[in-house]
C-alpha cells in the first residue's frame, strides 16, 4: 500500500516546515535576553552615574584590565577629561539597544548603545561590557562617544 501525497499538499507541508526553522532561527539570534539586558542595563547605569559626579577614577575601578591595557588609565582619564571639556557635563543617557553574544570557552560580551545629552552638545556613546566566564562581575571592554560638539570651534 502506498500513500500519494498531492503536489500542492506537499509544498504546503515544505513552506510550513521552513517557516518554522526561520522562525527558530530568527530566535537564537543574538540579543539581549531580559536577563543579560537588565543586568548590563544596571551596569551601564552605574557606569554613566558616576561620569554624572565627575568621579572619572571611580570609572576606572568599572574598567576591564584588558580596556585598560590598550588605553591606559591615564589615557582614558584625559579622554573622559576631554569629554568633559568640549561636550559639557553630562545630564541624561536614553538606552536605545543592546547586542549580547555568548562564548562558552571565554564568557559573555554586551554592547549597549545610548544616547546622552551633555550641557553643551549631544552625542551617541556605545558601551562595551565583558563578563568573564565563571565571574559575577561585569567591566567596560570598550566606550566610544561620537558627538558633533568634538569638531565645534571653543
Amino acid at each position: 500500500m502506498a500513500i500519494t501525497i498531492n503536489s500542492s499538499y506537499a509544498l504546503l507541508l515544505r513552506k510550513s516546515t521552513l517557516a518554522v526553522v526561520l522562525i527558530t532561527m530568527l530566535l537564537l539570534l543574538p540579543g539581549c535576553n531580559r536577563g543579560a539586558q537588565n543586568e548590563a542595563k544596571e551596569f551601564a547605569a552605574t557606569f554613566y552615574e558616576t561620569v554624572m559626579n565627575k568621579d572619572f577614577n571611580g570609572v576606572l575601578s568599572l574598567c576591564s584590565e584588558d580596556f585598560l591595557k590598550k588605553s591606559s588609565p591615564e589615557e582614558y582619564l584625559q579622554m573622559l577629561n576631554a569629554c568633559n571639556k568640549k561636550l559639557g557635563d553630562l545630564k541624561a543617557n536614553e538606552f536605545q539597544k543592546c547586542t549580547v553574544t555568548n562564548f562558552m570557552m571565554s564568557g559573555t560580551y554586551y554592547i549597549l548603545d545610548y544616547k546622552t545629552e551633555y550641557s553643551k552638545y549631544p552625542a551617541v556613546e556605545q558601551l562595551t561590557l565583558y563578563k568573564r566566564k565563571g565571574e559575577d562581575e561585569i567591566k567596560v571592554l570598550g566606550h566610544h562617544v561620537s558627538s558633533i560638539g568634538f569638531f565645534a570651534e571653543e
